[in-house]
This record gives C-alpha cells, structure tokens and sequence, in this order.
C-alpha cells in the first residue's frame, strides 16, 4: 500500500476502501497506461508536436532534347549526371554534386532509395 494516495487510504480504512481502492488501481493503470504510449512515442521518433522535422528529396535527370527526341546521357563511366532537385514540401537531406555525380547525406537517418531506369539498347551506353 505503499503507492496508495491519502484519500485511498482514507477511504479503505473508513469503510468505502473497496470503491476507493479500485478508483487508485483505475487511474493508476491509466497513468502507467499514458506512460507507456509516451515512451513509445518518443522510441519511435514522434515527438507530438504538430509539424515533426521530415526530410525528402527527389531528384530527376535533366534530359536533353536532340532533334526532337528526348535523351538522358551516361558518362563514359557510366555515371549518369545532370541530376535536377524537384520542389518538394520538406527540407532535402542531399546535397548534389553535377561535376561527380554524387549525392552528399547531410542528415542522419534511415532513408528509402528507389530508382527507376528505362533503357533503349540502341541508345544508350
């Protein structure tokens, strides 16, 4: 009875205890209840506030238009470069290096990468 509040304690030793005692237990649980999820919360990286820090980038090749026909080029080392940030609602984790052909991480996290390439084999290197 160590946890119970002085009017529990009160209550139990007046004669009502059981009513009292079960109300402690109630709102105890739901208090350990509110605890847990807060913890939960915050191990899965949501902090409650309204508008958390998310981060997004999406970049696309900047093609080129020969004679009509829309081209995107690879290097000689089969880097493909001129890749374009599209305007995205976030800030951008990436920064994006045209000479290298390098994406820089500038933030710390898990990210989802995905690319989706088409080939021609009588176009492309």
């Amino acid at each position: 009875f160590k946890d119970l509040d002085t009017r529990a304690l009160r209550d139990i030793t007046s004669g009502t205890g059981s009513l009292g005692l079960l109300q402690h237990f109630l709102d105890t649980e739901r208090e350990t209840q509110r605890r847990r999820r807060k913890r939960k919360a915050h191990s899965r990286g949501e902090t409650g506030r309204k508008n958390p820090s998310r981060s997004a980038a999406h970049f696309e090749v900047k093609p080129s238009h020969t004679n009509g026909n829309t081209k995107y080029m690879v290097g000689r080392d089969g880097i493909i470069r001129d890749w374009v940030a599209m305007q995205t609602t976030s800030r951008s984790p990436l920064l994006y290096n045209n000479q290298t052909g390098e994406f820089t991480v500038t933030r710390e996290g898990v990210y989802y990468l995905y690319s989706q390439v088409h080939c021609d084999d009588n176009t492309t290197a």
